[in-house]
């Protein structure tokens, strides 16, 4: 999922975004802005490189499976 996709699914989320992650992470575009990359279509962290969906599929925050590509 790349950026443009990201944003996409937060507007039509059910704000999970905002009640699940804004805690740690502040504002979803100041959080991408900083620490969010897109390369050849997959959104990954910036300085870790490592693929963000994986990575949120995985239990970051205690998310449920079905949590992430929301």
């Amino acid at each position: 999922m790349g950026l443009l996709e990201m944003f996409a699914a937060q507007i039509r989320s059910d704000a999970t975004f905002r009640d699940r992650c804004r805690t740690c992470h502040d504002r979803a575009y100041g959080f991408a802005r900083l620490n969010l990359m897109e390369r050849d279509g997959v959104l990954q962290g910036r300085y870790s490189g490592r693929a963000v969906g994986p990575f949120l599929a995985g239990g970051h925050a205690r998310l449920t499976p079905e949590e992430p590509p929301r």
